[in-house]
């Protein structure tokens, strides 16, 4: 499939097909506005580059700087746009082949060949015209939009993943006028773009057979966290054949992968991996695990590993009868630091660790997917690291005592007591300034000794007479060893995580995230006019 961008595009899967959507081949688009506060994008000025060198080290920041480089424009490029265009193919039954219909596409390229779309945002074209037939593509407005009556921005940068309300009232009283619009007198356009007519792909590269002796493997999320931290750590002997990702602009031209690629983002029918890493949408994580496991594979899974509790009881309800099948991806478990920890503090294996962080996160823009009612909370989305950690340090002691509560928008607090005796509180915030990325100041408190962890780097040890041990250690070596250790047990046929440790750290962090709710999102988005 192409794709606008400044220039036609080509080389792209087509946006999957899922029930209820419908694939249409546009033929005339209006653009409404473009969209800037869906992903966080980085200065790319040298200062920044020091910074993080000097925090996480060269080799680390000219592999995240490369990565970001190679990203194709068209991923951070995406727009509000609506048009016209027929109808290929149909999961609706409100939609068949060869329809003409009116659509508003929320957060897209500028333009593409196909768009697939949930059949809310669409409707049949109640006039006729010619300029729907057409063997090109009219693309209008990209530097003025017509104004349209309806108030359109309360749609922009919607998605069907996000779990934001849709008026669909709205949505069809706007595709009233779009219809009128592109039957009208439009004027020419700005750009005619010729239509190929290439097959619709949602999957290219050659199809997995067999895995010569080693593990395969299939990843489920191809962002930045995929690209840097967790491919280049999966040993040989766990070969990736496969990898879904749902938006093609983030895959980009598929031809320079090596393994097959997909923009379906669960598993296909004859997807049946040894084992699965999942790094996508939070609100899938769950779900994409209880189908891996079922199908016998092993379910790799970054935080959190549910947001829901009806998804925690589906997963329990599998791992209880498939022990062993799950890795959550909590990397302070396995963080070097942890071998010092107990000897320091002087504590036995069940003597309790009380815990202390106040942690600054990244603001993300408004429209970023974590602020979707799907993703939950501050809890979930990040909170979820240093709860894991105190519970992991304390053996998974049950909960006697919760709270959690927002002090504003942007920062929420947490308190833990557990039966053994340890305590945690922790203050969550993106107040401050983003010049490295998340900060975090972490005390572990035993009778009489302290822990204090800087931004998981600077570790320093004390007693209530001296210093007994100050050390760094380099901040991203942590996934690294993360993905040698779970990647070791799962070769050597090793079980993942126990039941014990997967429901009490999912019920704790659930637990506290239904006491705050989810984040607040904007209803509608800045209109760029």
């Amino acid at each position: 499939m192409r794709i606008f961008t400044t220039s036609w595009k080509t080389g792209f899967l087509d946006y999957a097909l899922t029930p209820g959507d419908v694939r249409i081949a546009v033929r005339a688009v209006q653009v409404l506005q473009p969209i800037r506060e869906t992903y966080v994008q980085y200065s790319r000025s040298l200062g920044v580059l020091i910074n993080y060198a000097r925090e996480i080290g060269v080799a680390d920041t000219l592999r995240k700087a490369w990565s970001r480089l190679r990203e194709d424009e068209s991923r951070n490029l995406k727009y509000a746009i609506c048009g016209i265009g027929n109808v290929v193919d149909s999961l609706s039954p409100h939609f068949q082949v060869g329809q003409e219909v009116a659509f508003i596409a929320p957060c897209h390229p500028k333009c593409a060949e196909r768009l697939c779309l949930p059949d809310r945002l669409l409707r049949p074209l109640r006039r006729i015209t010619a300029r729907s037939k057409l063997e090109e593509i009219a693309l209008y407005g990209t530097g003025s939009p017509h104004s349209f009556a309806s108030d359109w921005s309360r749609f922009v940068g919607w998605t069907a993943d996000s779990g934001r309300v849709l008026d669909t009232a709205s949505v069809q009283e706007f595709l009233d006028e779009v219809d009128e619009y592109f039957a009208g007198n439009v004027g020419e356009p700005e750009i005619r773009l010729p239509v190929e007519g290439a097959p619709v792909m949602e999957t290219a590269g050659s199809k997995v057979v067999g895995s010569g002796g080693k593990l395969s493997a299939t990843c489920v999320g191809y962002g930045q966290y995929a690209k840097i931290t967790l491919l280049g750590n999966v040993p040989p002997q766990i070969a990736v054949k496969r990898v879904h990702e749902i938006d093609p602009t983030q895959l980009g031209p598929f031809s320079r992968f090596s393994f097959q690629v997909d923009s379906l983002g669960r598993l296909r029918d004859d997807d049946r991996p040894d084992v699965c890493f999942i790094t996508g949408f939070h609100h899938t994580h769950a779900d994409i695990a209880v189908e891996v496991i079922e199908r016998g594979g092993i379910a790799v899974v970054e935080k959190p590993v549910a947001t829901t509790m009806e998804q925690y009881g589906r997963l329990r309800e599998v791992l209880s009868t498939h022990p062993g099948k799950l890795f959550a991806c909590f990397q302070r478990r396995y963080a070097r630091y942890n071998e010092f920890m107990r000897k320091d503090l002087g504590v036995g294996r069940q003597e309790p660790i009380s815990m202390f962080a106040t942690v600054f996160e990244v603001q993300v823009p408004k429209l970023h997917w974590y602020h979707w009612p799907n993703s939950r909370s501050q809890i979930v989305s990040n909170g979820c690291h240093w709860i894991d950690h105190f519970l992991y340090l304390n053996d998974y002691a049950p909960p006697v005592a919760l709270n959690a509560f927002k002090l504003n928008e942007r920062t929420v607090n947490a308190y833990i007591q557990l039966e053994n005796g340890a305590s945690f509180t922790l203050t969550l915030s993106d107040l401050g300034s983003s010049r490295i990325g998340v900060r975090d100041y972490c005390e572990y408190r035993s009778e009489g000794r302290t822990v204090s962890i800087r931004d998981a780097s600077f570790y320093q040890s004390e007693s209530g007479s001296q210093v007994l041990r100050k050390t760094r250690f380099p901040k991203l070596a942590v996934y690294r060893h993360m993905y040698q250790e779970i990647c070791r047990r799962i070769l050597s046929g090793q079980g993942g995580d126990s039941l014990k440790s997967f429901s009490v750290s999912t019920e704790t962090i659930l637990a506290l995230d239904n006491m705050i709710g989810v984040r607040s999102m904007p209803e509608r988005a800045t209109v760029i006019r």
